[in-house]
C-alpha cells in the first residue's frame, strides 16, 4: 500500500445533522455478477487521495470500454432503523462444543471479535443435525438414532464454561424427533442448574422438521421415533410439528416456565410458510420467538441446478440482497402475533459447503451483504452455523489453535461497521452497479459507510458527506476472490492465538475540492470508510 500522506485534523465538524448526507459517487464498474478471474492482486490505495505511491500492477483489466456508473445516493437523518440487541450470534453443534472449547482462550477472543459493545450479549445457539442426534439420560424405551450424541454432566460444564468466560447467552435445540418431552424436561432442568443464572435465553424446539422427509434426515431421525409401531414411515407435517412443539411445551413449563420456546426451525422458509401458520395458529400463547433457517445454496445438488454453489453464485447480488425476500413471509406472521423472527440457522452454503467456493474469498464479500439485507428487512437476529472442520465455517480449532476461514473476516468487518449502538441508515440510490454493496451506519457524529466490490473491475469513488475532517479507511482484501489463505483485514491477519497480528494499516483521505473524498477500491475487495459529522 502507498504512504498515506499526513493530514491535519482541522476543525471538529460541530453541526448536528438531522437532515440528509448527500453522497455522490462515481464508480467504475461493469461485469456484475460475471464469472470471476483466479486473480486479483491484493488493494491499494488511490494515489492521489493517499499521496502518491503506485497501484499494484495485475488488476482485472475491462474488456473494451468502460462506462462510469454515477451512483447518487441520500443518507436522510430521520430515517434510521436501531440494530437489535444481540443481533449477530453464532450457531454449532452439540457435539462440536467441546473441540471449539479445547482452546478456551482462543475461542473467547473469537467471540469477542463479533461482538458489538452496546448490543447485548453475543447469543449462541447450539443444535443443528446433532440435535435430533443429542440424548440426555438414559432412556430405555427410546429407540436411538445411528449416530447418538449422548449429553452428560461434564458437556453442560463446558457450556457453562463458554457462557461464563466468553460473556455469552445461549439458546438449546431440543431433541424433537426422539418425541420424548420427558427427556426434554429433565435435560431443561439440568441446564438451569449448570449454566450461569440468566444465560439460558430460551430452547428451540426441533430441528428442520420440514425436511424430515429427506432420505439423509430419514435415515438421521427414523430409528429415533418417526416410524410407527408397523415399521412404516410416519408422514411429519405441520400438525404433526405442531402436536409435538405442544407436549414438549407443557413438560418444560414445569421445570422452566419463564423460558421462551422457538420454532419451528424450518429450512425452507418461503416454500414451507405453513408451518409457521400453523404453528402460531394453534400455539401462539407458547411461542417467545419465531426461528427459521437459510442457506441459498447448496453442495448436494446437480451441477446444473440453480442453487448449486459457485463462486459466482455467492458473489451474487441476488443471493444476499434476496435474504431478505425470502424471509419475508415468516417475517410477516412474526410481526402479526407481535412476536421476533430470527434466523438461528444462516450460512452461504449447505451440506457442509463446498470446498473451493464456501472457504474462500467471495464468503467474506457476502457475509456482510447478507447481515445487512437481513437487518434491513427487520430479523431480530441471525446466527451464522460452524461446523468443525467443515468447508462453510468461519473458523475450527485445530492443534495448533484457530483456523481462520475468509468468513471469519467478513463477520469482523460487519461487527466493525456496526459500531457502538449504530443505527442502519437508509440510502436513496439512484443509479449503481450491481456488483457494488453500499451500506450505512450512524453511530452519534460518526458515518459508517460499507463499500463491497464484489465485481471484476475496482470502482474510483467520488464521495460527497457533510464532514470537513479527513475519511479514515480499513481495507478487507485477499491476493483472489478464490483465495483461501492471505486475507487482511485492515493490513492484519488472524493467528491461531486468536490475535491479530501485523502492523494495523489505515488510511486517510481528506475532504478534496467540491468538498469531496476521492478513493479507489479494488475489484473484489470492501472498504470501510468512517466519517466525523
Amino acid at each position: 500500500m502507498p504512504p498515506d500522506r499526513r493530514i491535519s485534523s482541522g476543525r471538529a465538524h460541530r453541526r448536528w445533522f438531522y437532515f440528509a448526507v448527500a453522497i455522490a459517487l462515481t464508480i467504475t464498474a461493469c461485469g456484475g455478477n460475471a464469472r470471476a478471474p483466479s486473480r486479483n492482486p491484493a488493494h491499494t490505495g488511490n494515489p492521489r487521495a493517499t499521496g502518491g505511491g503506485r497501484v499494484a500492477s495485475g488488476h482485472p483489466r475491462p474488456a473494451g470500454r468502460v462506462d462510469p456508473v454515477t451512483v447518487r445516493a441520500a443518507v436522510p437523518g430521520t430515517v434510521r432503523t436501531a440494530l437489535p440487541k444481540s443481533f449477530l450470534g453464532l450457531s454449532m453443534e452439540y457435539w462440536d462444543l467441546p473441540a471449539f472449547h479445547s482452546r478456551p482462550a482462543v475461542l473467547d477472543r473469537v467471540l469477542s471479535l463479533l461482538h458489538v459493545p452496546g448490543d447485548g450479549p453475543l447469543l449462541l445457539r447450539v443444535g443443528g443435525d446433532s440435535a435430533d442426534q443429542a440424548y440426555w439420560g438414559r432412556h430405555p424405551s427410546l429407540r436411538l438414532g445411528p449416530w447418538p450424541y449422548h449429553l452428560t454432566g461434564g458437556w453442560l460444564h463446558t457450556l457453562a464454561e463458554v457462557v461464563r468466560s466468553a460473556h455469552v447467552r445461549a439458546m438449546l435445540d431440543l431433541n424433537l424427533a426422539a418425541r420424548s418431552p420427558a427427556m426434554a424436561a429433565h435435560f431443561a432442568r439440568a441446564a438451569l442448574r449448570t449454566l450461569p443464572r440468566g444465560s439460558l435465553t430460551g430452547f428451540e424446539i426441533g430441528n428442520e422438521p420440514d425436511i424430515y422427509h429427506h432420505w439423509v434426515n430419514y435415515h438421521m431421525t427414523g430409528r429415533a421415533g418417526l416410524l410407527t409401531s408397523s415399521g412404516e414411515w410416519d408422514q411429519f407435517s405441520p400438525a404433526r410439528y405442531v402436536e409435538g412443539f405442544a407436549a414438549y411445551a407443557r413438560a418444560l413449563a414445569r421445570v422452566a416456565p419463564n423460558l421462551p420456546l422457538a420454532g419451528p426451525a424450518t429450512a425452507r422458509p418461503l416454500r414451507d410458510i405453513a408451518w409457521e401458520r400453523r404453528l402460531l395458529t394453534t400455539e401462539r400463547s407458547r411461542v417467545g420467538m419465531v426461528t427459521i433457517h437459510r442457506y441459498p445454496l447448496t453442495a448436494c445438488a446437480h451441477r446444473n441446478a440453480r442453487n448449486f454453489s459457485t463462486v459466482a453464485r455467492v458473489l451474487s447480488t441476488r443471493i444476499a440482497a434476496g435474504l431478505g425476500l425470502v424471509v419475508a413471509p415468516a417475517l410477516a406472521l412474526a410481526r402479526q402475533a407481535g412476536l421476533p423472527a430470527r434466523l438461528t440457522e444462516l450460512n452461504s452454503v449447505t451440506c457442509g459447503g463446498r470446498r473451493g467456493v464456501s472457504n474462500t474469498f467471495a464468503s467474506a464479500l457476502w457475509a456482510p451483504d447478507a447481515l445487512f439485507s437481513l437487518w434491513k428487512a427487520g430479523l431480530a437476529g441471525a446466527n451464522i452455523h460452524v461446523r468443525q472442520g467443515a468447508a462453510n465455517a468461519a473458523f475450527w480449532m485445530s492443534r495448533r489453535g484457530l483456523r481462520a476461514r475468509p468468513l471469519l473476516y467478513g463477520l469482523a468487518l460487519f461487527a466493525r461497521a456496526l459500531g457502538h449502538r449504530g443505527q442502519l441508515a437508509h440510502l436513496r440510490v439512484a443509479r449503481s452497479s450491481p456488483s457494488v454493496r453500499l451500506w450505512a451506519v450512524r453511530n452519534g457524529r460518526r458515518l459508517n459507510l460499507l463499500v463491497l466490490d464484489k465485481g471484476p473491475h475496482p470502482a474510483h469513488l467520488v464521495l460527497r458527506i457533510g464532514s470537513r475532517g479527513p475519511a479514515l479507511i480499513q481495507r478487507l482484501s485477499a491476493p483472489s476472490v478464490e483465495a483461501t489463505t492471505g486475507v487482511r483485514l485492515a493490513g492484519q491477519t488472524l493467528a491461531a492465538s486468536g490475535r491479530w497480528v501485523g502492523r494495523r494499516t489505515t488510511s486517510r483521505v481528506a475532504r478534496g475540492s467540491g468538498r469531496r473524498y476521492r478513493l479507489r477500491v479494488a475489484a473484489y475487495s470492501a472498504a470501510l470508510i468512517s466519517f466525523r459529522l
